[in-house]
């Protein structure tokens, strides 16, 4: 499996309808693309935000990194949002407990 983590930046007051417009939109967007298996936001009160995708095959997780592009500037025109870092790679090491994986939406 291949991840792709990207990080972002914008201003806290923000972040809420930020997350909104991903979790409805480019998550949704994410989930249907062929090898996806999951997708996560982790976000911080001070506006921090980062992403991580899971896809089958590194194809998918570079086709994600170019989906979540298109929507930034597509979508999050109106917000200050800067990218401030990404990676994409082969996931090496993964545990999960069974009972907890179902989706978290914002």
């Amino acid at each position: 499996m291949h991840c792709s983590v990207r990080q972002y930046r914008t201003r806290p007051e923000e972040l809420d309808e930020i997350l909104r417009l991903v979790d409805h939109e480019l998550a949704e967007r994410l989930s249907h693309e062929p090898g996806f298996v999951e997708y996560h936001v982790i976000a911080s009160a001070n506006g921090e935000a980062c992403t991580v995708t899971v896809f089958e095959d590194e194809d998918g997780a570079r086709r994600s990194s170019e989906l979540a592009a298109e929507f930034t500037r597509e979508t999050l025109t109106g917000f200050d949002v800067a990218p401030a870092g990404a990676l994409t790679g082969q996931l090496r090491i993964s545990r999960v407990r069974p009972e907890l994986l179902g989706p978290i939406s914002a």
